[in-house]
């Protein structure tokens, strides 16, 4: 019985480390790609272009691409920078999101003063803020950790490793960051349902309405796929030490394969939920897929082949149908 689960053992370490490269690769290509398409519509759009909420949805993008490039990379000689990255990409994504949620209670208020307070201005100082929050706790990750051949980096300083496991994994991750983004995501949706009340125009209800629902949905999905990942670090890092038996070991590091799969999923299926969930974004994607990008790059290619053409100035249709988003 024993040569049996040794022989299974070695068989699971030899394959384990390849499978977890190519399934987080696949994962990764596709968030790769929805995070670009993301940023390229949220950047394309008049309506999109100075609004705090899609500020902090274009960083959330952006620091998710960060996030699946550096969970992807599987090399024990950058391991210790490859775990301050993960850690800090995470913490800003977190701030973020919780951040995008105040915005949309602040900016579907129906008091004037907390609507005031939704301003880009006040985007730009909580990114840097959380930006900095990131870096600040990336510094003690790649001073306390070391590195092993067989498990990768751990934390070595006790004073961090029982901040990291009781208080930042299970509290931060956690519990602040579901209360705190689902809370303000609740208020903003209670809110948005009264916004008909206010005296408004049409096209900020809408987008008001259409950020709203991205935001509650990016927070649903955050929650979900992100929390399996923090209970089985909150477990994984108070029982390593107790762990003797190479079943238990296979069967902690399978779960924690499947968790971590869900956690840079969580990072790469944004562009996907919002295309999925919401309508008005789908439009949107399509409108500057083939009215923004496609229809100058074929007029590029057409001048190329020295076709003549006269030029053709924006029609009245397509100002008209932007003027939609």
């Amino acid at each position: 019985m024993s040569s049996i689960t040794t022989t299974a053992t070695e068989k699971y370490i030899h394959i384990s480390p390849y499978f977890i490269i190519y399934l987080n690769a696949f994962i990764s290509i596709f968030g790769l790609f929805g995070n670009l398409l993301n940023i390229i519509v949220f950047i394309n759009l008049r309506s999109f272009r100075r609004n705090p909420c899609v500020f902090y949805l274009m960083i959330d993008a952006i620091v998710n691409i960060g996030f699946s490039i550096t969970a992807n990379s599987n090399s024990f000689i950058w391991c210790k920078i490859k775990t301050m990255l993960i850690n800090s990409f995470s913490l800003i994504s977190m701030l973020i999101t919780c951040f995008a949620a105040l915005d949309q209670f602040f900016a579907t208020s129906p008091h004037y003063y907390l609507r005031r307070r939704s301003t880009l201005k006040l985007s730009y100082r909580l990114t840097i803020l959380s930006i900095f929050c990131g870096i600040l706790f990336g510094i003690p990750i790649i001073l306390y950790c070391d590195i092993y051949s067989t498990v990768g980096c751990i934390i070595r300083n006790s004073r961090f490793f029982f901040y990291y496991s009781y208080i930042h994994v299970p509290l931060l991750y956690g519990i602040f960051h579901s209360c705190i983004s689902s809370l303000f995501g609740f208020l903003a949706f209670r809110n948005v349902r009264c916004i008909i009340r206010q005296r408004i125009q049409i096209v900020r209800r809408r987008l008001d309405r259409q950020l709203t629902a991205m935001v509650l949905i990016r927070i649903i999905f955050s929650i979900i796929l992100s929390l399996p990942y923090v209970i089985y670090c909150t477990y994984y890092l108070n029982v390593i030490d107790f762990i003797e038996n190479s079943v238990q070991v296979i069967s902690i590091q399978i779960i924690g394969i499947i968790c971590s799969s869900l956690a840079v999923i969580n990072a790469s299926a944004s562009f996907y939920i919002f295309l999925i969930f919401c309508t008005r974004y789908r439009h949107q994607v399509k409108f500057v897929l083939t009215k923004k990008l496609w229809k100058p790059l074929r007029k590029k290619i057409c001048l190329r082949h020295n076709q003549i053409k006269p030029a053709i100035e924006p029609s009245m249709n397509d100002c008209t149908t932007e003027s939609k988003f």
